[in-house]
């Protein structure tokens, strides 16, 4: 009796395990690993070269600005122009990639007819899409200048013929993807895992869900964007919903991809950040939003804004670090009666922070695209250095990885493809000056490992820790 009663007893054990062990997930892994690009238990290499301290290199098919996600033994990255790929983490072998194309999740079996007609307008769409881009020009010099004659009759002058092009292309217009930049492109935004599942966002619109084993479990399109420049925002886990911003926030349900809630919210190239405060999951928005994960509520509004970058919250504290800089202490508790009080607000040099920046042992790390490096202190917001870098990019858009850092040292690129390491704290040191191919992904680490996704591969960099001397 005592056999068959533990044996039913050890049954029902491994049940409930089982049980639990699908219904509890790891932490999420997206976006710079937790959204900080903070790394400090790792013991990075900080020299390293195409042949030199590399452990792998796998060829993409096509190049992405996406962040390399890491979970057990598996690297998720993206390549363009829709594609999630799996890696093995140990030798860089391709394990699965899946296509997630715009029409034929929109038109299923009609997809490649649809396709053959944009094939064949496409010269008529790039002559759209450049007077487009024109237009959005003219009305940025229109709002700087005001209405000269000059830029009011270009402006007619292109309204004319943006729209005898559109009814030119009639409907297959309607069929076009949204517009990009060549920078940017369609796979900007970084996948999202709880280690079971993989969460994936085009700026097609398309967002999907596949096991790690690369089965699909949903694929929807959500919305297109209207940034003429296209969508790079990544997909956010919080408290038990995907987050995806595109012209609005939406709360996503990750088993079936069914909107639970949408909240008005504006387009931004940065992502989400996301925090708990008391027991509640929250994400902060780019432009200032702090809204809970469970329902879309809007909690606060203005809590700082950024133009291109994305919140960290590191200790409780939110930084919104760019040209003007912010630093909000948020509540305790939903309801405790206070909301975030503002901690200090400073004028970072420099036009234009693409980069986000990394939070660590009281120091702000950030870079703006022309390659200015600026700390600051975390508590007061005061100036540590201003240091101007050399990172060969080309000017004005150079600096695109955000910043990282890792073990005792901070990472900063350019898609140059250079790297420069330099020593955390309050001095400037530079420790190390490395080359690989170009890239703007962020770099992310782990133990003794850095990947970066380039533009043609996706590299495992690994070596004995070393000083600039040695």
């Amino acid at each position: 009796m005592r056999v068959n009663l533990s044996f039913r007893t050890v049954i029902v054990l491994a049940m409930l395990v089982g049980i639990a062990g699908h219904v509890r997930a790891a932490a999420p892994i997206g976006w710079r690993t937790d959204g900080t690009g903070c790394y400090p238990d790792a013991t990075p290499p900080v020299v390293w070269g195409p042949e030199k301290n590399v452990a792998w290199s796998t060829p993409m098919a096509s190049w992405s600005n996406s962040t390399p996600v890491i979970t057990g033994d598996r690297i998720f990255v993206c390549s363009e122009p829709d594609t999630l790929v799996c890696v093995d983490r140990r030798d860089g072998r391709v394990l699965w990639q899946r296509s997630n194309a715009r029409l034929d999740v929109m038109l299923g079996d009609q997809a490649a007819a649809a396709q053959a007609k944009l094939d064949d307008a496409a010269p008529r769409m790039k002559a759209l899409q450049e007077k487009e881009h024109r237009m959005r020009r003219i009305r940025r010099m229109i709002r700087r200048d005001g209405e000269t004659d000059e830029l009011v009759g270009k402006r007619s002058q292109l309204r004319a013929e943006i729209e005898t092009l559109r009814k030119d292309l009639g409907e297959v217009e309607g069929l076009r993807p949204p517009q990009t930049h060549n920078s940017n492109g369609y796979s900007s935004a970084t996948p999202v895992t709880d280690g079971r599942f993989v969460y994936v966002q085009f700026g097609t619109g398309v967002v999907a869900c596949y096991d790690v084993e690369g089965e699909r479990q949903w694929i929807r399109h959500v919305q297109d964007s209207e940034h003429g420049w296209g969508q790079s925002s990544s997909p956010v886990l919080s408290g038990g919903t995907l987050v995806v911003l595109i012209r609005a926030l939406y709360g996503i349900d990750p088993a079936t991809g069914e909107t639970n809630w949408e909240t008005v919210s504006p387009q931004a190239w940065g992502s989400p950040g996301s925090a708990t405060i008391g027991s509640t999951p929250v994400v902060i928005t780019p432009s200032g939003q702090v809204v809970r994960s469970s329902d879309g509520g809007v909690l606060w509004t203005e809590v700082g804004e950024l133009g291109y970058c994305t919140p960290v919250v590191t200790d409780g504290v939110l930084y919104m670090i760019q040209n003007t800089s912010r630093a909000t202490r948020l509540p305790s508790a939903i309801d405790d009666g206070e909301g975030p009080q503002m901690l200090w607000q400073a004028t970072v040099k420099g036009d234009r922070h693409y980069a986000s920046p990394v939070i660590h042992d009281g120091l702000a790390y950030t870079i703006s695209r022309r390659e200015l490096m600026t700390v600051l202190d975390a508590t007061t917001g005061g100036i540590v250095y201003e240091q101007q870098l050399n990172l060969e990019g080309d000017k004005p858009n150079s600096a695109y990885p955000s910043v990282a850092l890792a073990g005792d040292y901070v990472y900063v690129g350019s898609q140059s493809g250079k790297t420069i390491v330099v020593r955390a704290g309050r001095d400037f040191e530079i420790v190390a000056e490395n080359r690989l191919e170009a890239y703007r992904s962020s770099p992310v680490f782990q133990g003794r490992r850095m990947y970066v996704r380039g533009f043609k591969k996706l590299w495992c960099i690994e070596g004995r820790r070393v000083t600039s001397q040695q």
